[in-house]
């Protein structure tokens, strides 16, 4: 079994996510920027590396669907195929 320091858990389980957002309002910016941050490894600005459960990836996408406004704003959920190598400059 291979454990993340971070999560506890087996990574097989898991698996990598880019989570990126344009929010219109600074107060829903603020509420989803630190949400998302809660899952997140590592992040760039609006841009975030996640490494989720099938569970996890429910419980973000829904509970964003809560603070952010669907006809003004975005969020991606972008799963990355971690069976190529990444290359991060």
């Amino acid at each position: 079994m291979i454990l993340h320091p971070i999560y506890k858990t087996d990574m097989r389980k898991r698996h990598l996510y880019i989570v990126a957002y344009d929010i219109t309002d600074l107060k829903r910016l603020r509420r989803i920027h630190k949400f998302v941050k809660s899952y997140a490894t590592g992040s760039q600005k609006s841009a975030f590396e996640c490494f989720l459960t099938a569970s996890e990836r429910s419980e973000l996408i829904s509970k964003s669907r809560s603070i952010i406004e669907e006809t003004e704003d975005r969020l991606a959920l972008i799963p990355v195929e971690t069976s190529t190598q990444l290359a991060q400059l």
